[in-house]
């Protein structure tokens, strides 16, 4: 089998990322790039006026952005792979806990995280599907 030429995987990974029906895996939390984008910008005019200390401050406020971010999505991903277990859990053992913890992990989750992706909610939401339908009457 040959391999791929440069212009051939650079065509093929800009077609994949410019995809907008693309499923990006394990992909939980919303992006933040618009908003960093526009913090640097906001630090490039500060330049000019504050002679840096501006810049220093829209910088550091991106980095928070991007760090936020980090966090909400290792909580996620964390979040999922509990879901993810205790639904295996279940199949092997047939424990209602298992279900109860899902409901309960599922619900707290489309709660309290704003930024999870349509996806996440879809995928939260499947699962918590999944549980009802083996609840028993």
């Amino acid at each position: 089998m040959a391999s791929k030429s440069f212009k051939e995987t650079f065509i093929e990974v800009g077609q994949r990322t410019l995809d907008k029906d693309r499923q990006q895996e394990g992909i939980y939390i919303v992006s933040v790039a618009p908003i960093v984008t526009g913090l640097m910008v906001v630090a490039a005019l500060l330049y000019v006026w504050t002679h840096g200390w501006g810049t220093l401050i829209a910088l550091v406020c991106a980095l928070v952005a991007l760090w936020g971010r980090w966090i909400l999505q290792r909580q996620a991903a964390k979040d999922f792979a509990d879901l993810r277990m205790s639904q295996e859990g279940f199949e092997k053992t047939g424990k209602t806990e298992y279900l109860e913890f899902i409901h309960l992990r599922g619900e707290q989750m489309l709660r309290d995280n704003k930024a999870l992706t349509s996806a996440a909610r879809a995928e939260i939401q499947g699962l918590l599907d999944w549980a009802g339908q083996r609840e028993k009457p």
